[in-house]
């Protein structure tokens, strides 16, 4: 197959294509290598998160540790059986809670009209945990 760039009046052998069919491929392989490094970065965000888990050799799992509020407990725990049977495989989430020395971080739970003016509170530095101001 011959490509070139004459204009489609130019066109003479049958075995060339117009440039128009050429534009149209490009465009599809333009947008199937955007769809693939799309893919891609979503493939190495999952595997950049997992790199932030421990590994325990002797049972084969990986160990993750979270902060969560008490309150969405029961919420956590369903999103983790939840994904775990969305993906398909006999791995279960398994959620405990651990005792901690260090100090929660500070978690404001606002709504629609508090979110902005927790936005400028953050701008200007977040209280500790228990902190009044």
């Amino acid at each position: 197959m011959l490509i070139t760039t004459k204009r489609d009046a130019e066109w003479s052998t049958s075995d060339s294509v117009p440039l128009s069919v050429c534009v149209c491929v490009c465009v599809c392989v333009c947008v199937c290598v955007c769809c693939g490094l799309l893919q891609v970065r979503k493939e190495k965000a999952v595997y950049h998160t997992l790199n932030k888990f421990s590994v325990d050799v002797t049972s084969k799992v990986l160990i993750g540790e979270a902060w969560a509020p008490t309150y969405a407990r029961e919420q956590v725990q369903d999103a983790l059986a939840h994904t775990g049977q969305a993906s398909h495989t006999q791995l279960a989430a398994v959620m405990q809670t651990l005792s901690a020395t260090d100090a929660p971080p500070t978690y404001f739970r606002t709504n629609k009209f508090t979110d902005c003016f927790q936005t400028i509170v953050n701008a200007y530095g977040t209280a500790r945990y228990r902190e009044v101001r």
